[in-house]
């Protein structure tokens, strides 16, 4: 079998993602096209009710959408997500995206995965910059993910990995269902300790 050079096959994906981006509608009445694959809410398109959005969505970035809880619809088809910068309290109601590949979930004020739910396929989560700094192993143990390649933007190691399906399923099951990731405050440096490392 002929053998094809992965990098034409990113640069033919990375195209086809743009020419996605480039149909994103600028009006509201556009957002629930039977034929659109991406949706940026922001500074140039304001939807009053996310429910009137495609469901054949592929793509769908929040950014800076003020959201207290993840009230979106569930829409099968979408594989990326960007939730940053919205203001996330809580991660109860988050539907469960049978093809999620992507989750940015970063710069919000998420406490615990309460509410998370399994998502085995996803690939790559940003979870940066919220109350407490989630460690990668029970972060891999909440998502119970065996295709996460990239954590916080950084590559995973094979011993992170181990060493979080190492643990019970219970812990993730705990996890979701709200136990506190960390037992003490954000100190000065970031730092702080595990509850379930105690």
């Amino acid at each position: 079998e002929e053998k094809v050079d992965p990098k034409i096959i990113e640069e033919k994906n990375k195209s086809k993602l743009s020419r996605i981006i480039n149909e994103s509608p600028l009006y509201e009445k556009d957002a629930n096209s039977p034929t659109l694959f991406y949706v940026e809410i922001g500074p140039t398109l304001s939807i009053s009710n996310l429910y009137n959005l495609s469901h054949r969505l592929v793509v769908l970035r929040l950014t800076g959408t003020d959201l207290s809880k993840p009230s979106i619809p569930y829409i099968e088809s979408l594989r990326t997500l960007f939730l940053d910068q919205c203001k996330l309290k809580s991660l109860v109601g988050f539907p469960l995206y049978p093809k999620l590949r992507y989750l940015n979930l970063s710069k919000n004020s998420l406490e615990t995965f309460k509410g998370f739910p399994v998502c085995p396929d996803l690939e790559e989560l940003d979870i940066r910059n919220n109350k407490v700094d989630f460690d990668i192993d029970l972060a891999l143990a909440a998502i119970a993910s065996v295709s996460m390649n990239i954590y916080n933007g950084e590559k995973i190691k094979e011993q992170q990995i181990r060493k979080a399906f190492s643990r019970s399923p219970l812990v993730g099951y705990a996890l979701r269902q709200g136990f506190p990731v960390f037992s003490n405050e954000k100190g000065k440096k970031g730092n702080k300790k595990n509850s379930l490392n105690n």
